[in-house]
């Protein structure tokens, strides 16, 4: 049960980091500190925790964190960049 927990930890965080980190961007860009620096501690204390529980896992024998890690956060990255590019071409037209 615990392992699972973390499983949808691991999974859960990467997919936010993905997306914190854009927002984290736009909102420096937009020169809003307050949201800006909310947003950076947020991610630092999930990536923190998400990566401690991989690298235990993963001295543990157990690639499964790792590869949700990974793949949890790439898939992360598509869902927000898509949705940007959408978000653009909804500006656009």
């Amino acid at each position: 049960m615990e392992q699972m927990f973390i499983y949808a930890f691991i999974v859960v965080s990467q997919l936010a980091l993905a997306i914190f980190k854009v927002l984290e961007i736009k909102w420096v860009i937009e020169n809003n500190i307050v949201k800006s620096v909310i947003l950076f501690n947020i991610q630092t204390l999930c990536w923190l925790i998400s990566t401690a529980w991989s690298i235990e896992s993963f001295l543990k024998g157990d690639w499964t964190t790792v590869v949700l890690f990974l793949i949890s956060g790439s898939l992360g990255k598509v869902v927000i960049l898509r949705y940007y590019k959408k978000s653009e071409r909804t500006q656009a037209t």
